[in-house]
């Protein structure tokens, strides 16, 4: 991945607790999100909201992206 790269925000549920997770366009994951107010946006995704993550910046493993609503 690279700066710039969009990513799909979805809710995995296969765990104890749900998280948020990012795939590539292709489907394939590409990791999880964490961040403040993450239950509000699996409540949203739950009611048939999408989202979309932009890759902003990468620090070794660390991807600081943007998320908005599509």
């Amino acid at each position: 991945m690279v700066a710039g790269d969009t990513l799909l925000v979805e809710v995995d549920k296969t765990g104890v607790a749900p998280v948020l997770v990012v795939k590539t366009l292709a489907g394939a994951r590409a990791g999880s999100l964490t961040m403040s107010g993450y239950l509000a946006m699996i409540g949203c995704i739950d009611r048939g909201h999408n989202y979309e993550a932009t890759v902003m910046t990468i620090a070794g493993a660390i991807y600081d992206v943007r998320v908005t609503r599509i």
